[in-house]
């Protein structure tokens, strides 16, 4: 599973440093830092989570709207969390969504873990 180019660009895009002014931090400047270190969290969890899935042989094909078996939910949590990190760089600057959207990106990594587990099987273990 790999992200779309208009992920990438959207994400790169929050990778720019702000300018500071004068040295002192601005609110504003805080928070767009914050975003970033939030992104990071979640982008580092997405490809944590991508990685599994290919060792696991999960699909983007295996996104279901509605996710019954394991295989199906790993690969509709990675793209949920990825199209909503995709989306944070058009929205009003806000920790707290920040926040969750990183938090959901841990989430669909580990339910991408417990996918792969259960692919690789009781004996093996996945990293």
């Amino acid at each position: 599973m790999s992200a779309s180019d208009g992920e990438k660009s959207q994400l790169a895009s929050l990778d720019t440093e702000a300018p500071s002014r004068g040295g002192v931090t601005t609110s504003e400047e805080a928070l767009r830092n914050l975003r970033r270190q939030h992104l990071a969290r979640g982008r580092s969890a997405i490809d944590r989570a991508r990685a599994l899935c290919r060792f696991a042989g999960i699909g983007e094909q295996d996104a279901r709207p509605v996710p019954t078996d394991p295989a199906s939910k790993a690969a509709t949590a990675v793209r949920l969390s990825a199209q909503a990190l995709a989306r944070v760089a058009e929205a009003p600057l806000d920790p707290a969504a920040d926040a969750r959207c990183a938090r959901n990106a841990a989430a669909a990594a580990a339910v991408v873990a417990t996918a792969a587990q259960a692919h690789a099987g009781a004996g093996e273990g996945v990293g």
